[in-house]
C-alpha cells in the first residue's frame, strides 16, 4: 500500500525518516528499495523459522514478573515466592496445541435479488454524484486522486442514544463496544479477522447521541468486501456471549479501583459540574452492570439499524463511479426499508452545559504531587461555518500565548491544552477549554496568567503577531485539506446530513479574517457569564 502511494507521501514522511536516521542510525534507502526487498525475503522465510524464532527469544532466562496496583486496605499482594511458584509451575503445565481454524465459507450465503438506482444528479458545487436508491437510501460518490489506494466511507442516519428512554441509559454507556464485540454473519470477531486476512478493509458501527454511524475504508480492490460488511452489519450482527463475558469481566476489573485515581476523579468531579449530573454523560460505574444487558444493547442495536432508508452513504477517495454501482444495487439498494421519519437527536434528554459561574476546589491523595486545573467557558453562538472558523483561530492564538507567558516566562507547566467546539448538537452549544497540570505552589498564579490571558484577548484582541501567525497557519492548513480525502468525506457528510456547508465560504471566511473578529467571538463567550472550573489539588 505504502509503495502504491510513493508518489503522494506527505512531507512528515520525509521528515520522520531523516529524523529517525540521525536518532538511531541505520539506512534510509525509500520505498521502492524497500519493496523490492520485502518482496526478495518474505518468499524465502518459511513457518519452521518464524515458529523457530519465537522460542529462541521466549525462554526460561531474562524474565522479568512485576505487579502493580493499587494501595487499598485488605488488599494482600502475592510475595515473591508464591510468583515464582505459580510461573514455574505454569511452565511445566501439560498444554494442548492451539488448532487454526480458517472457514472457506464467504461472508454472505445467499445475496437477495439486487435494488435499484431509482436517480442520479451531479452537486458541481462539490463534485459529487448524488444517487438516490430505491429503498430510500441516498448515496453520494466524490472521485479523488490524491491516493491511489484509499477509499473512505462514512454512513449517517438521524436518531442515536437520545432515542432510548431512561431506563436504557446503562446500556447506552457500553452499547458502541458491546455492538463490535461479536462479528457478523457465521463468523466471530477472531473468525472474522483472519477471513480477512490480506485485506485493506475495515468497517465500524457507532452511536452517538444524534445519529447512527457506519464508517469504513479499503483499498479499491477491496472494496466489494467493504460492501459485505456493510451488508452484514444491518441485516446479520452477530452475538458472541463469551466475548461479552470475557468484555465485561475486564470492565469490572479496570473499575474496581478506578476511583482510586486522582486523574479519574478529577474527570468524575468536571462531568457532574459541567453537565449538572446527567447521567446520559456519566462514565459507566460498577453500579452499572446491576442494570446492563448484552442481550438488550443488541436489541436496541438491532432496532436503531432496522431502518436503512434515512442512511447517507458518502464515499470519497479512488472510486470507480461506474464500477461501484452494481455494488451500490447489490448490498445498499436492498438493506432495510421503514421509512421512518426521526429527529437529528432529542436535545430535551441530552446533557446541556451548567449556566453560571461553578468553583469547584478540592484535593485528593497523590504519589506524585500536581495541581490539575480545567476552566470551560459556555454558552449558545450561531452554528456558521464563519463561527467554526473564530473558534479555531481563537483557539491557536491561546496555543501560542499560554506557551509565551506560562511555559517560557512563568516556567509553570510544559503546556496549557487549549480545546474549542461548536456543537452539532446540541446545536450552537458553544465551550472554550483550558487544562494544564503544575507544580501545588504554582498553581494560583499559572490559573491567574491563564485566566487574564484570555480575557486580555476579549478586552483588546489578540497581539497583531499572533493574529498573523495563526491566519497564515490556517490558509496553509486549507490548502493542505483540499488533497485530503478525510476533510471531503467530512465537508460532504455535514452538506448533505447536517445542511451545512463548510467548505465553500471557508476560504473567504480565512482571507477575510481580522483580529477584531477574534476578539468578538471571544467577548461572545465570556460575555455570557458560563464558567466552570474545576481546582485539583494534592491532599496535605
Amino acid at each position: 500500500s505504502n509503495y502504491k502511494e510513493r508518489d503522494k507521501q506527505k512531507n512528515g514522511t520525509y521528515s520522520n525518516r531523516y529524523v529517525g536516521h540521525f536518532t538511531d542510525g541505520g539506512s534510509i534507502s525509500g520505498i521502492e528499495n524497500e519493496y523490492a526487498m520485502i518482496n526478495q525475503i518474505a518468499p524465502s522465510v518459511t513457518l519452521e523459522q518464524v515458529n523457530q524464532y519465537i522460542q529462541d527469544i521466549i525462554g526460561e532466562k531474562n524474565v522479568v514478573i512485576s505487579v502493580s496496583g493499587p494501595e487499598k486496605e485488605g488488599l494482600v499482594y502475592p510475595t515473591k515466592e508464591e510468583l515464582l511458584d505459580v510461573f514455574n509451575k505454569a511452565r511445566q503445565e501439560e498444554l494442548t496445541p492451539y488448532v487454526e481454524t480458517v472457514s472457506d465459507e464467504p461472508l454472505i450465503e445467499e445475496l437477495p435479488a439486487p435494488g435499484k438506482i431509482v436517480s442520479s444528479k451531479e452537486n458541481e458545487l462539490l463534485g459529487v454524484t448524488e444517487l438516490t436508491l430505491s429503498n430510500g437510501i441516498k448515496v453520494l460518490l466524490k472521485k479523488t486522486d490524491f491516493k491511489d489506494d484509499q477509499v473512505l466511507m462514512t454512513a449517517t442516519s438521524p436518531g442515536g442514544t437520545t432515542m432510548f428512554g431512561n431506563e436504557d441509559i446503562a446500556n447506552q454507556k457500553l452499547i458502541n463496544s458491546a455492538i463490535n464485540l461479536g462479528g457478523v454473519g457465521n463468523f466471530s470477531k477472531t473468525d472474522l479477522a483472519k477471513k480477512l486476512a490480506g485485506k485493506k478493509v475495515n468497517v465500524y458501527v457507532s452511536l452517538g447521541p444524534d445519529c447512527e454511524k457506519v464508517d469504513g475504508s479499503s483499498s479499491p480492490q477491496d472494496i466489494e468486501t467493504m460492501f459485505q460488511l456493510i451488508y452484514l452489519y444491518f441485516n446479520k450482527p452477530r452475538m458472541d456471549n463469551d466475548a461479552y463475558a470475557s468484555f465485561e469481566e475486564r470492565m469490572k476489573s479496570q473499575l474496581t479501583n478506578l476511583d482510586l485515581n486522582p486523574m479519574v476523579s478529577f474527570s468524575d468531579t468536571l462531568s457532574t459540574y459541567l453537565y449538572n449530573g446527567n447521567p446520559r454523560v456519566m462514565r459507566v460505574q460498577l453500579s452499572d452492570f446491576d442494570h446492563i444487558s448484552y442481550a438488550r444493547m443488541m436489541d436496541l442495536y438491532k432496532e436503531r439499524y432496522a431502518d436503512a432508508s434515512d442512511f447517507i452513504f458518502t464515499f470519497v477517495g479512488n472510486v470507480d463511479t461506474d464500477a461501484i454501482k452494481p455494488l451500490i444495487e447489490q448490498y445498499l439498494a436492498t438493506l432495510p426499508s421503514l421509512g421512518r421519519k426521526e429527529p437529528k437527536g432529542r436535545e430535551d434528554v441530552y446533557a446541556h452545559m451548567q449556566k453560571g459561574i461553578t468553583e469547584k476546589r478540592f484535593a485528593r491523595s497523590m504519589e506524585t504531587p500536581k495541581a490539575s486545573i480545567v476552566g470551560i467557558y459556555s454558552g449558545q453562538l450561531d452554528f456558521t461555518p464563519e463561527n467554526m472558523t473564530l473558534l479555531t483561530a481563537l483557539k491557536q492564538i491561546l496555543d501560542i500565548v499560554y506557551v509565551e507567558k506560562v511555559r517560557e516566562e512563568a516556567g509553570g507547566t510544559y503546556g496549557v491544552s487549549v480545546s474549542s467546539q461548536l456543537g452539532y448538537f446540541p446545536k450552537g452549544e458553544v465551550a472554550l477549554q483550558t487544562y494544564f497540570d503544575t507544580d501545588p505552589e504554582k498553581a494560583d498564579l499559572m490559573n491567574k496568567i491563564v485566566r487574564e490571558e484570555l480575557q486580555s484577548i476579549a478586552k483588546d484582541g489578540p497581539r497583531i503577531e499572533d493574529f498573523n501567525k495563526t491566519k497564515e497557519n490556517m490558509q496553509k492548513k486549507y490548502a493542505e485539506n483540499l488533497k485530503e480525502n478525510s476533510y471531503w468525506l467530512r465537508v460532504v457528510d455535514d452538506y448533505y446530513f447536517h445542511n451545512l456547508d463548510r467548505h465553500t465560504p471557508n476560504k473567504a471566511v480565512l482571507d477575510g479574517m481580522t483580529s477584531k473578529q477574534i476578539q468578538e467571538i471571544a467577548q461572545k463567550i465570556l460575555s455570557q457569564g458560563n464558567m466552570l472550573e474545576v481546582f485539583m489539588e494534592p491532599a496535605k
